[in-house]
């Protein structure tokens, strides 16, 4: 098993924040981070009967396991790979609650007995003041929340987008263990740290803001802050041995195509079944420029953007 966490498939979520301080409610989305939808509650009571509707959308109660084959090792794989990629096309998916803001200092209900309430699939975050610190502290030594931040704190607003970022991204991380675990079986590039930091790189190069893993080599759909799709395809040797092996027994099989596998300047990306049964002569319509991932044996990628 890893050491470091690896994230599947992620997009920004909403984030609820509860507050009896109308003023305060009201300015705290304006000074944080764009990337999350902000729902505003002043009462606690009628923010857990809201979280309670929103529980059935919760992404943790979806099973992503799923019998699938690996092109490139002929593996049977548990891993609903499809399901995984129609999250993209999920239009509720910013809707879902993960990250739970509260304060502790409210009248009818303080912020610990509000998270005490709610259910163990969300991430929560009490803000203080610098006389609840021990019983925040507490609180977080008995998993009741799952970080503290002082009210009255000059960095407050880069502390709280730091907070739900590191939150939204350890959920993410928690729905991706049982994936990781199939994969860290296979020949796949996914659970190698050299294969995360080049994944990583192409994440904040190209303002990528949400993604999601398409198969098992590690090629990912990626959506940028402008919402466009692009696709990072990620093949081995051995896959595209397996590809070049298709072509061996068709005596027309196109020579151009061949020769970029064979000399590994090309990607052949199908994208589907649907491509994938397309004839031969229309393969040439799904090659894409290959490119090394340095520092990974025989690791080669295409970057392009979707249509």
């Amino acid at each position: 098993m890893t050491r470091f966490k690896i994230i599947c498939f992620y997009h920004p979520s909403s984030v609820v924040i509860v507050d009896d301080n109308a003023e305060f409610l009201e300015n705290l989305p304006e000074n944080l981070s764009n990337q999350s939808k902000y729902t505003l509650f002043d009462s606690p009571e009628t923010a857990l009967t809201y979280l309670e509707t929103q529980n059935k959308a919760s992404l943790m109660q979806d099973d992503f396991s799923g019998k699938t084959e690996d092109f490139a090792t002929g593996r049977s794989l548990n891993i609903n790979f499809p399901k995984i990629r129609s999250l993209a096309k999920n239009t509720n998916r910013f809707e879902v609650p993960l990250v739970i803001i509260v304060d502790y200092d409210m009248p009818q209900m303080n912020g610990l007995e509000f998270c005490q309430k709610l259910s163990g699939q969300h991430k929560k975050i009490m803000l203080t003041a610098a006389a609840d610190h021990k019983l925040a502290v507490q609180a977080f030594n008995d998993n009741i929340i799952d970080k503290f931040i002082a009210k009255d704190d000059p960095h407050i607003f880069e502390k709280i987008d730091k907070a739900v970022d590191e939150l939204q991204k350890s959920y993410f991380a928690a729905l991706s263990t049982p994936i990781v675990k199939e994969l860290s079986a296979t020949a796949s590039f996914l659970v190698n740290p050299i294969f995360q930091a080049f994944l990583n790189n192409i994440i904040q190069k190209n303002n990528v803001t949400e993604f999601y893993l398409a198969d098992a080599m590690g090629s990912f759909i990626l959506v940028n802050d402008k919402n466009e799709l692009f696709w990072l395809s990620v093949q081995s040797d051995q896959q595209i041995e397996n590809y070049l092996s298709i072509f061996q027994d068709e005596d027309n099989a196109p020579k151009e195509i061949v020769n970029a596998l064979r000399q590994k300047e090309k990607l052949l990306c199908l994208f589907s079944e649907e491509d994938f049964n397309q004839p031969f002569e229309n393969w040439g319509n799904y090659l894409y420029p290959a490119h090394k991932i340095e520092g990974l044996n025989y690791a080669y990628y295409a970057f392009m953007k979707m249509i």
